[in-house]
């Protein structure tokens, strides 16, 4: 009795716990998971939606390069080139080999030899492309029957020309920026007044900027209007001796003060 009532009661257990499982499909969802996969689907796209099996798919985890360089970790070498120079400072700042758009030219060659005709065809024909380079010095005149002139350079006599032009016109602007002022007085003395047109004279030769101021000096002779014509006469024949050099500012009266800004372009 004991061993018959031991065996129904395993199959009992057997038939309410174990049999269900087996019997069950193994693609079938349990409710809960069901109910997750459908709600998640209806954030996905179409394709999930329809089949929310879908949602529970492994994808593997998105390598990210983008981001990558951003971190400080590893920077492309890329060289960005320098502006090219100014136009004005280009030792070839006029048309060169192909932008030559003559069809016979007069051309020096590399000897220093002047040929007066020569077609642009034979002249680019016998350059040394990675040597030399042929330059329009002047343009062609028509009218007068005049061809345009060409000449052979070689590229290191280019380089050579424009680091002088760049030089030149690195020590012009600073030469440029240090601004001189000479005072004078109209009643100054004739030796006072020869050593101040000196000064003037000399920065204007260098380039500088020079601002003249006239005026009359406090408990001191007052000049006539004679003497202040004369010293304002003075003043611009030395300005004259100085090729180059422009007024840019006068302002005042005679025998009050007055103002002069010069600068010379060298």
């Amino acid at each position: 009795m004991l061993g018959t009532s031991c065996s129904c009661a395993r199959r009992a257990l057997h038939n309410v716990f174990i049999e269900p499982s087996l019997l069950r499909p193994r693609t079938q969802l349990s409710s809960s998971l069901l109910t997750w996969a459908q709600t998640r689907s209806k954030h996905t796209t179409t394709t999930e939606a329809i089949n929310p099996l879908h949602a529970l798919e492994f994808k593997p985890a998105e390598r990210r390069h983008s981001n990558y360089f951003h971190k400080g970790r590893v920077r492309p070498s890329v060289k960005i080139p320098p502006p090219p120079p100014p136009l004005e400072l280009r030792p070839y700042a006029v048309p060169y080999d192909e932008e030559i758009q003559e069809q016979w030219i007069a051309l020096v060659d590399r000897d220093g030899k002047y040929h007066e005709r020569v077609a642009l065809w034979d002249a680019m024909g016998d350059l040394n492309r990675d040597a030399e380079h042929l330059l329009q010095v002047s343009p062609a005149d028509p009218e007068k029957g005049k061809l345009a002139a060409c000449k052979i350079y070689t590229k290191l006599q280019l380089r050579e020309a424009y680091s002088t032009k760049l030089r030149a016109a690195k020590s012009l602007k600073k030469t440029q920026a240090s601004s001189k002022i000479i005072e004078l007085n109209w009643a100054i003395a004739p030796r006072d007044l020869q050593q101040k047109l000196t000064k003037l004279e000399t920065f204007l030769r260098e380039g500088r900027r020079v601002e003249v101021v006239l005026a009359s000096r406090k408990r001191q002779r007052q000049a006539d209007m004679d003497e202040c014509k004369d010293i304002l006469r003075q003043v611009r024949k030395a300005v004259d001796g100085v090729p180059g050099t422009k007024e840019d500012l006068r302002e005042g009266k005679i025998g009050e003060k007055m103002k002069f800004s010069f600068s010379s372009q060298r």
